[in-house]
């Protein structure tokens, strides 16, 4: 049901493909399954969209009936996709015209977001009726792919169309308007949407657009959610609402909320605003009690200058011993001495490239162009030699560096910082940093 239930938010060319999919899938026409797209977002929710297929009527009245729904949907979305008559469409023009207008730049950029392929689909091909050049990413492309996607928009195309595919790990700070077509029920998804502009790097005011189906549940459970969370914005800032949003998820499922409401078609209910008054309750006292954030020091150095000259060599320099101890040789290029290459040093894993091209290891060179590859502490690469390293082990993944600021000028010791994790593995997971010293420090 939450599926549907986004599908039918999103566009009715989403629709028509699920209709479509399920009639094929009633009738067993496998040939028609496998000639339609999937629709299926790419969020981590929902990776597949076969939760569209595992259930089905026990009798044969039963199926009728649903057969006779499916092709009345069918027909109805197909008249409405025929002429792009969503009014969602027509209201996506409008909001780029009128922001083209108000910014006074004919070639202004956008990027677009929506949850499920076909609605993108489709949003390219309107777009193109209009005469703008799209760029895309969702999760069918490669890292490379989505990389010449990225610089086709940088370079050459007006709008960035993605799924939630494209929500992490990229860098479009050379864009500033964006267009949430339909709103991700989870509100650190959207978060993490707007980070992909509102970045370091970024020059504007960033101008974030959503769009909402207005008299419907799904808005209303919204509206209740938002007002208790732009109270947390407004209370500590926004620079923490994001991180208070993702301990937030720990504690609620979102989505049960949406569905629960939908379920009792009451979106006003006692229950809903009570939900949303603990969700206050929480993220006041995850502020009030600082799980946000380790002990900070009273270090007065230049914070992201030490990030850059230190932490950063201490992963080049682990990477770099690495490659050497299994003679795996460096290149660097003839134009650009900070920039290298060389092959994965882990060909037998699925992950990675078979070579790392124009690696490096500074954030301000990664800035560059997308093309760029930057080896951070979360980069895969390092992932998998800490793991490597540690193969050893039985207690998990341990690494280590040795700190020398003049701030800790005669003191000694050892200072470990745990990573616990607790789950069920079915609805509840919970991780926790525990810190402790040996010696003095």
């Amino acid at each position: 049901m939450i599926l549907y239930q986004r599908i039918a938010s999103s566009s009715s060319f989403a629709l028509l493909q699920t209709m479509r999919r399920r009639k094929a899938f009633l009738e067993h026409d496998e040939q028609q399954l496998d000639e339609l797209e999937t629709v299926i977002s790419d969020s981590d929710e929902v990776q597949d969209d076969d939760i569209l297929f595992q259930q089905i009527a026990d009798n044969k009245e039963d199926l009728e009936v649903e057969k006779f729904f499916v092709d009345e949907c069918i027909k109805l979305t197909e008249k409405i996709t025929g002429t792009f008559a969503d009014a969602k469409f027509r209201k996506l023009i409008e909001v780029i015209d009128e922001i083209k207008n108000r910014e006074d730049q004919i070639d202004l950029k956008f990027i677009i977001f929506t949850e499920f392929r076909a609605t993108q689909t489709a949003i390219i091909e309107f777009l193109q009726k209009f005469g703008y050049s799209c760029s895309y990413i969702n999760g069918s492309l490669s890292r490379e792919e989505r990389i010449d996607q990225v610089e086709w928009f940088r370079n050459e195309n007006q709008i960035m169309v993605s799924t939630d595919a494209g929500g992490e790990g990229i860098n479009l700070q050379f864009c500033h308007c964006m267009i949430n077509f339909d709103l991700p029920w989870n509100p650190s998804r959207l978060e993490q949407r707007i980070g992909r502009v509102d970045r370091i790097g970024q020059k504007h005011n960033a101008l974030i657009f959503n769009f909402h189906l207005t008299d419907t549940v799904e808005d209303r459970v919204r509206r209740i959610l938002e007002t208790k969370l732009e109270r947390i914005k407004d209370q500590f800032g926004d620079d923490k609402y994001t991180d208070v949003l993702s301990l937030l998820q720990d504690d609620f499922s979102f989505d049960r909320i949406y569905i629960d409401a939908i379920q009792v078609k009451d979106a006003e209910s006692k229950q809903l605003n009570k939900i949303a008054d603990q969700i206050y309750i929480r993220a006041k006292e995850i502020m009030d009690t600082d799980e946000l954030l380790l002990p900070f020091s009273d270090f007065d150095g230049n914070a992201e200058e030490y990030l850059n000259s230190e932490v950063n060599k201490i992963i080049e320099n682990l990477v770099m011993n690495y490659l050497k101890i299994n003679q795996v040789e460096v290149n660097r290029y003839k134009g650009d001495e900070d920039l290298c290459y060389f092959n994965n040093p882990f060909p037998g894993l699925s992950t990675g490239p078979t070579t790392y091209r124009n690696v490096t290891f500074e954030n301000s060179a990664s800035y560059k162009t997308e093309k760029i590859e930057f080896i951070n502490i979360e980069h895969p690469l390092v992932g998998n030699v800490t793991r490597k390293l540690d193969n050893s082990a039985s207690i998990g993944a341990v690494s280590a560096f040795r700190l020398q600021l003049n701030k800790f000028s005669g003191v000694s010791g050892v200072w470990f910082i745990y990573r616990l994790e607790i789950r069920n593995n079915v609805n509840r997971e919970k991780t926790a940093l525990i810190t402790a010293s040996y010696g003095r420090c």
